[in-house]
């Protein structure tokens, strides 16, 4: 009769422990799916830049997009930088960059930092006899836990403002392999937006999520 009883109360306790074990990866798949509605991530069967792309868990992914995420409606002055002393592509001397940074923080759900990171748009440009030259765009970030890739950029007049006056945007994906979703390869897209008027160098910027 022991051996009974204890056999029940065995096949209980796998039970209990099967179903929270069910529950931990249903827990997971579901904070996946979850994120994938909220922020617009396209999952990719293969992409050219696989090898860039590091690999992260769930809660790291949503960190990095919720950082993004809140910052995505706040704008930050344009910094002029220092003269680019880079002669290629018809570049001279008197080139000058406009540094466009942004630091983020993400998170842990226990509120430990995590990892923070920076994305920074560089416009490298010109003035000369009232007209402004663009002599291309520089991009760089600091990050383990993502690759940026960017597909291109666009300078134009802002309408009603003047020749000097510019609005710029870029279409950019931020990637990520999940390790703890079979390493799916999904990306983000992320819109760099700004305006600059190059004869008063003032000017603002920001990046968007899930534009």
């Amino acid at each position: 009769m022991k051996t009974f009883y204890y056999f029940v109360v065995l096949i209980g306790l796998l039970s209990f422990t099967a179903c929270e074990n069910s529950d931990d990866i249903s827990d997971t798949d579901s904070s996946f799916e979850l994120i994938k509605k909220k922020y617009g991530i396209e999952v990719l069967y293969d992409t050219e830049h696989i090898s860039k792309i590091p690999a992260v868990s769930t809660e790291e992914m949503k960190g990095v997009l919720e950082a993004v995420r809140i910052n995505s409606n706040v704008y930050h002055e344009c910094l002029k930088g220092s003269i680019v002393s880079n002669f290629l592509n018809g570049m001279n001397a008197n080139t000058k960059s406009l540094k466009m940074p942004v630091q983020y923080q993400t998170s842990t759900r226990t509120g430990s930092t995590a990892n923070n990171f920076i994305l920074c748009v560089q416009l490298n440009y010109e003035v000369e006899n009232d007209n402004v030259y663009y002599y291309g765009t520089d991009y760089t970030y600091s990050s383990t836990l993502f690759y940026w890739h960017i597909n291109g950029f666009s300078l134009s007049l802002t309408k009603d403002s003047g020749d000097h006056s510019y609005t710029f945007t870029s279409q950019s994906y931020l990637y990520f392999k999940v390790h703890d979703q079979e390493n799916c390869l999904v990306r983000v897209p992320v819109v760099f937006q700004g305006q600059y008027e190059f004869k008063l160098e003032k000017g603002s910027y920001r990046f968007q999520l899930g534009v």
